[in-house]
């Protein structure tokens, strides 16, 4: 979704993080990344925001294509 102009959400991130982190041996499977996590990896970087979806913005606009929506459900 975020090649067509959305963000991530913080489940997603968490996700992600997990499984860089797993492919540099920093954590297992077992023992993945959580929201508290994330949480507390937030409050330690103020200078982060997290942004709360709004309408329809000129990003996903332009994301609007034949392609871009083509890619999108193939």
């Amino acid at each position: 979704m975020a090649s067509c102009g959305y963000g991530y959400s913080r489940s997603e991130v968490v996700d992600m993080a997990s499984e860089y982190a797993i492919f540099l041996g920093k954590r297992d499977k077992e023992n993945p990344l959580t929201l508290e996590g994330f949480r507390l990896f937030m409050k330690r970087c103020p200078e982060l925001k997290v942004l709360k979806p709004r309408g329809l913005e000129i990003q996903h606009v332009k994301a609007f294509n034949k392609e871009s929506v083509s890619v999108y459900y193939t």
